[in-house]
């Protein structure tokens, strides 16, 4: 009687685990879809992210009119440098998308020739 007991929890949980994990996947779908609709900031957009280090990346935000490069890691956000228009420009490409890989390239090039003068 014990044994019989225990199949029919044993069958009880497997019909009732994959329903929870289901209703909290479509829970999760749902409220992502949301909260990403309600959050869509107009005033401050992430263009791209370029992770550095597991839990360190260096990112293009705009900010209202202006781009800034910003450092972001597990515990701070730091604002790098900020970026002209000519810059900004310079890395759209002619499908309107942005190549920041190439900025982040003339920028270090920048810096690199800055220090060396010092």
């Amino acid at each position: 009687m014990n044994d019989n007991s225990f199949f029919l929890s044993f069958i009880k949980l497997l019909i009732a685990l994959p329903i929870v994990v289901i209703l909290a996947y479509i829970s999760l779908r749902l409220s992502n879809k949301y909260l990403m609709k309600y959050n869509k900031g107009k005033n401050m957009k992430i263009i791209e992210k370029i992770p550095l280090h597991n839990k360190s990346s260096l990112c293009i935000a705009k900010l209202g009119e202006k781009y800034v490069v910003l450092g972001v890691s597990e515990n701070n956000i730091q604002v790098l440098t900020e970026l002209s228009e000519n810059e900004i420009k310079e890395c759209v490409k002619d499908d309107g998308e942005y190549n920041f890989k190439e900025a982040l390239l003339k920028n270090y090039k920048k810096l690199r020739k800055g220090m060396k003068n010092r």
